[in-house]
């Protein structure tokens, strides 16, 4: 939602939260394994968290989860990945656009797993599909922002790039 901060807070204010799962503060803590996919699963479904408060937290883990991640997991995470770019693509942007700590690896993960989501999903046709893809995070963006507008088209790019 507009106006709102997508601003990391202290990753002990999200840690000592009780609405923040015991999945995701365990995956923070490394006391939960990649392997334990309904746990792992249950953090990536958490982008779809209607309370902004926590939201910057959940992008920051499944961001961490992406740098890890293989196989099965790789495919839920990207087709969620996908989809949270399509249909929250400004709590997205902004996520990236306030946090500048955040490192630009996480961002080029993002892309990478949009891409080859896109790359499965649209075989043949991925020009296509990035012009789809591309016109939903602008829908979704909601925003005359310049920075936010500069950074979805950075990341369609990347995207682009990696299909």
């Amino acid at each position: 939602s507009k106006g709102l901060s997508y601003k990391l807070k202290s990753i002990d204010y999200y840690l000592r939260n009780d609405s923040i799962s015991i999945e995701a503060r365990n995956y923070y803590n490394d006391n939960l394994k990649l392997d334990d996919s309904k746990a792992i699963f249950s953090i990536i479904d958490s982008l779809q968290s209607k309370n902004i408060t926590f939201l910057p937290f959940y992008i920051f883990l499944t961001s961490k989860i992406m740098v890890q991640s293989d196989g099965a997991l790789s495919e839920y995470l990207c087709i969620s990945a996908k989809q949270f770019c399509e249909s929250r693509a400004y709590e997205f942007l902004s996520f990236f656009n306030e946090n500048n700590e955040i490192e630009e690896k996480y961002l080029m993960l993002w892309a990478k797993c949009v891409g080859s989501e896109i790359a499965i999903e649209c075989e043949n046709k991925e020009e296509n599909c990035l012009k789809d893809f591309d016109t939903k995070m602008l829908i979704g963006c909601k925003s005359d922002s310049s920075s936010l507008l500069k950074l979805k088209s950075r990341f369609v790019k990347m995207v682009k790039k990696s299909i």
